[in-house]
């Protein structure tokens, strides 16, 4: 047993937390009010006084930095019931994404399934793409899809894509199986949303570097177009966090490191038990 356990551990560090670096790269930088290194107990009525990111400031972002390859700016806006004939899947996560938003992510889709076209995201059209597991709980395993209407919050939206099944990546900002994503031109058309509305959720941004450019370097780009759009003093301090996938990363190399240290203490005191006279 303790073979085993030990051989999973080595599984789940030597080739899950790799593996998903590998796969989503570390060439994102998300923009949020706090960072992953921190413990958001600690200081959490400080982060909550940081401003919320706005689609304004994804503009000057996508503008202005020249070190990215794409700006994407994605905002919660709440759980809703999808609906097909006589299926439903309820509580299903609702996001308003902008078009980098598939290079962020790394978005993957099931058979023939796509992300918005750019003439869709323009227009606003009435498209969406949904999770693995809305596609299973409203078609079962017989049922294709794609192209097919479903409702969501009294407006009737064509399926374009089902984003692939999340795996067992420990690395994940996040995992779409029980999402529906709409373009943010029609979040703001056909749902009246925007990105300062209080009865939404958070925005978040996501900047990708171009290719063979040190992602510190588009940290320092950020930085200075974020403080100045923002308006911050020079002594001040940045009311917004640049985190990595290396920060997660990190941290679960600390836990594998507890887990490890703890295993071999346990299997110590278990041969001193046996060997015992």
């Amino acid at each position: 047993m303790h073979y085993r356990c030990k051989k999973r551990r080595q599984l789940l560090r030597e080739d899950n937390i790799p593996g998903s670096l590998a796969k989503l790269g570390n060439d994102v930088v998300y923009l949020e009010k706090f960072s992953w290194a921190e413990d958001p107990g600690q200081n959490y009525w400080k982060w909550m006084r940081r401003p919320n990111f706005t689609f304004s400031e994804y503009e000057t972002l996508k503008e202005r930095l020249k070190l990215a390859s794409g700006v994407g700016f994605w905002q919660f806006l709440g759980t809703k019931t999808v609906k097909w004939r006589s299926s439903s899947v309820e509580n299903a996560v609702f996001l308003s994404v902008t078009e980098d938003c598939a290079e962020i992510f790394r978005l993957e889709f099931e058979e023939d399934g796509r992300y918005f076209s750019p003439n869709e995201y323009v227009n606003g059209s009435d498209v969406c793409i949904i999770g693995y597991a809305i596609a299973e709980g409203l078609y079962g395993e017989n049922i294709v899809p794609l192209d097919k209407m479903v409702t969501v919050g009294g407006r009737k939206l064509k399926i374009i894509g089902v984003t692939k099944k999340s795996g067992n990546d420990l690395l994940k900002v996040m995992n779409f199986d029980n999402a529906i994503l709409i373009s943010h031109t029609l979040a703001r058309r056909g749902f009246n949303i925007r990105s300062n509305d209080p009865w939404v959720g958070n925005a978040s941004i996501g900047v990708s570097a171009m290719a063979g450019v040190d992602v510190d370097a588009v940290k320092d780009e950020i930085t200075g177009v974020l403080r100045a759009e923002r308006r911050l003093k020079p002594r001040e301090e940045s009311n917004f966090a640049l985190n990595t996938l290396t920060i997660l990363s990190g941290l679960f190399d600390s836990l594998f490191g507890v887990i490890n240290t703890a295993g071999f203490i346990i299997g110590i005191f278990a041969l001193v038990v046996v060997c015992s006279p």
